[in-house]
């Protein structure tokens, strides 16, 4: 039997239970959205699922979240300064 379908997210995030799920979602996410809201997914995956450790989730998934910067800046390889950017503005999400 299938789950119904969440009208927000944050529903669906607090579906997700284990670190599977929590990288399935990000995976899917970055499929279909992009710059801002692919950085919001994250930021409320990382909120309201509390992966256990983020710091490895940032890392499985870093490379999506900075990928419009490096179109933007014509960058071919992620660098610090992306990853701070972002950062810095994944910090002003919370």
């Amino acid at each position: 039997m299938n789950e119904p379908i969440c009208t927000f997210f944050q529903d669906a995030c607090n579906r997700l239970d284990d670190k599977t799920e929590k990288d399935a979602a990000m995976q899917e996410a970055s499929a279909i959205r992009f710059d801002p809201q692919l950085r919001l997914a994250f930021t409320t995956i990382l909120i309201y699922c509390r992966p256990a450790d983020p710091l490895a989730f940032w890392y499985k998934h870093n490379l999506e979240l900075c990928r419009d910067i490096m179109v933007r800046d014509k960058v071919t390889e992620l660098n610090p300064q992306t990853e701070n950017q972002v950062l810095m503005e994944l910090q002003d999400k919370k």
